[in-house]
């Protein structure tokens, strides 16, 4: 669906000649494509260093939700300091969604949607990262999925 309503944004901005919007859609899609061929090629490798992480989950969902928000901003506003600081709001919220959404393939409650399937992929998240602080510090202790 995601794609769908990405490439629907391109087209439409295509269609109403907003160069700008098209630019801020189409960096997300190149940001969207570098940081799946990192996640490709750092898969290979065990242990994921933090900062490779991060460069991951900022090229593809904290990208994806930066460029919504700054092509919103853009759109009904154009107003280019209003579009970044929405560009960097889309970017943080993109960055902590995706956190939150790596945790939760390690909980054992049901949050509507399959867990787990990072860790059948064998995709680092952040307890791979830092294993003995969401032992320690996770309020169900025995419930991670190790």
């Amino acid at each position: 669906m995601g794609d769908y309503l990405l490439s629907k944004g391109l087209f439409l901005s295509l269609e109403h000649s907003d160069f700008r919007v098209l630019q801020l859609l189409s960096d997300a899609v190149r940001e969207i494509s570098e940081g799946e061929l990192l996640q490709l090629e750092k898969s290979r490798s065990l242990n994921l260093r933090e900062d490779v992480y991060f460069d991951i989950i900022r090229s593809k969902t904290a990208s994806l939700l930066a460029a919504s928000c700054a092509a919103g901003a853009f759109a009904t506003s154009h107003d280019e300091v209003l579009t970044d600081k929405l560009r960097r709001f889309g970017e943080k919220v993109g960055i902590a969604f995706q956190i939150k959404d790596d945790l939760f393939d390690y909980g054992s409650e049901s949050i509507g949607k399959p867990t787990g399937n990072d860790i059948k992929e064998k995709t680092d998240t952040p307890p791979d990262l830092h294993p003995e602080q969401y032992r320690q510090g996770h309020p169900q202790g025995d419930d991670l999925h190790y």
